[in-house]
């Protein structure tokens, strides 16, 4: 059964290398795995995390720019990625 994942923000950060290493290639195994499941991501359309995942996909070196490929290919599937508008969404107090 599939579950709906919010993958937080610190996994961009991981994947340039801005964290110690091993969070570089953690972070890119996990990208590998979550491609082979059924699993789906939720991404809130216009906010913080959205920008990060275009910026990252500017990145030239590698692996960052592999990542980003795969990161970008579950972003486009409909099927992997459940994109929320703003207004779909509710604030918590």
């Amino acid at each position: 059964m599939a579950e709906i994942l919010v993958i937080n923000e610190w996994i961009f950060h991981d994947i340039s290398g801005e964290n110690p290493p091993p969070t570089q290639a953690e972070s890119i195994r996990w990208l590998e795995t979550f491609t082979s499941s059924e699993n789906i991501i939720c991404v809130l359309s216009g906010s913080r995390w959205h920008q990060k995942a275009f910026d990252i996909h500017r990145a030239a070196q590698q692996p960052v720019r592999g990542a980003s490929k795969i990161l970008h290919s579950i972003m486009r599937d409909s099927e992997r990625c459940q994109e929320l508008e703003p207004d779909d969404t509710w604030n918590f107090p």
